[in-house]
């Protein structure tokens, strides 16, 4: 099922699961955080991520031209994925994190 099919309504989801979120960017996962009442993130942070889409100085040219400089190291496609993303926005950073070596 596509995300083109879902309503595009905030918290349709009681709770979404983005795995591998390594291999994804906010941007590819955003929609379905949208629809999202609760977010798990499941990822292995030592993994590499996916090739940047956009160079360096491509993103920071949009992001001058949007006015979104401030955001960027923060939520960025370069250098970021979909698991930094939510680790760098949670309240105390690691405060919500469950490892799964730790408490398998």
């Amino acid at each position: 099922m596509s995300t083109q099919s879902i309503p595009m309504q905030p918290g349709l989801f009681d709770i979404v699961v983005i795995d591998d979120a390594t291999r994804w960017t906010l941007t590819d996962v955003l929609p379905l955080i949208f629809r999202a009442k609760r977010l798990v993130t499941i990822a292995d942070p030592e993994r590499s991520p996916k090739p940047d889409r956009l160079g360096v100085e491509t993103e920071r040219t949009l992001a001058t031209r949007f006015g979104v400089e401030e955001w960027i190291e923060l939520l960025g496609h370069v250098g970021n994925d979909a698991y930094k993303a939510t680790m760098n926005t949670l309240p105390g950073r690691q405060a919500d994190v469950i490892s799964l070596l730790e408490n398998g």
